[in-house]
């Protein structure tokens, strides 16, 4: 994917929880190659084995195990790991001494079309595109790209959608990729970032305990932003987001033309090669892909 000099709204992100507030007081996490981990903690339940480890070699001994996303290491008996899997509570205080708990950064897991258990179908976006995208490129089938690089879709109410999804502490982030055979450049066809095989994901991410949205990060090329239900314009149908797509670029947003922000007023939605100048408007409504196809993601990059 081509980057667009003009994006500012890069944001780095972490892929822990740095921050867990319980009813009593606050935990606050610590990082590792592999998790995220504190002193004197707990989760409650969950377990689904343990292991016989030094406290060092705990979230190393969860890694290894199918399943395991938090654990919880105590000294008893020369040091015992307790594994646990999805589902873990929010993390308590300890007053055992020596005590550590952590949850594992992210990591793959299986999805599959039918996978009901991840929900995946619960979150794909309702994707809608710029009433005058009509001459432009919409998404095609990322599993012909052999055949389909380098070529300008037509509109389908259901092209493919393609996911992969990760644990990420107590979250489930699906990524959903919509792959289109072209991109058309944002000046004239052939210039200004024209290219072919381009991927465009959205993320969303989900609270594994409550199965609501936390968060969704919506990206545009090599930047990103996040956006929470509730913000200005975040907009839902039912678990589903609401995502605008951009005419040209194929970025994507939490909110169509409707208005300039400061202090991007007169910057955007005007057109041209920045991102947020890219035109966005659904206000007729013409393109709305909300039957989308899910299918497996055969080449997922890693959740940054």
């Amino acid at each position: 994917m081509t980057p667009h000099a003009a994006v500012r709204v890069v944001v780095p992100v972490a892929l822990v929880m740095l921050l867990v507030t319980t009813a009593a007081t606050a935990i606050t996490w610590r990082q590792s190659s592999d998790a995220s981990w504190a002193p004197a903690c707990d989760f409650a339940g969950r377990d689904i084995g343990s292991a016989r480890v030094r406290g060092e070699d705990c979230s190393g001994a969860c890694g290894r195990t199918q399943g395991c996303t938090h654990f919880a290491w105590t000294p008893y008996a020369g040091g015992t790991c307790w594994l646990k899997g999805r589902g873990a509570t929010a993390a308590i205080r300890s007053s055992t001494a020596g005590a550590v708990c952590g949850i594992m950064k992210a990591a793959p897991v299986t999805v599959s079309t039918g996978d009901m258990r991840l929900q995946a179908v619960k979150y794909v976006p309702i994707y809608r595109f710029d009433d005058g995208a009509g001459s432009y490129c919409f998404p095609d089938d990322k599993r012909q790209a052999a055949t389909r690089d380098g070529t300008c879709a037509a509109f389908r109410r259901d092209a493919p959608v393609f996911v992969s999804a990760y644990t990420c502490g107590i979250y489930t982030v699906y990524q959903f990729n919509l792959w289109y055979g072209q991109q058309k450049g944002c000046i004239t066809e052939g210039s200004g970032g024209a290219h072919g095989d381009d991927n465009e994901y959205v993320q969303v991410w989900v609270n594994t305990l409550s199965r609501a949205v936390y968060r969704l990060r919506l990206n545009q090329h090599s930047g990103f932003y996040f956006a929470y239900p509730g913000g200005k314009n975040v907009e839902f149908v039912g678990t589903r987001p609401v995502v605008f797509i951009g005419k040209i670029a194929h970025g994507s947003y939490h909110d169509g033309c409707r208005y300039r922000p400061w202090p991007l007023k007169g910057v955007s939605c005007t057109g041209g090669c920045g991102y947020w100048s890219d035109f966005r408007n659904s206000t007729k409504r013409r393109f709305i892909m909300d039957k989308a196809t899910l299918q497996h993601d055969p080449n997922p990059p890693a959740v940054e």
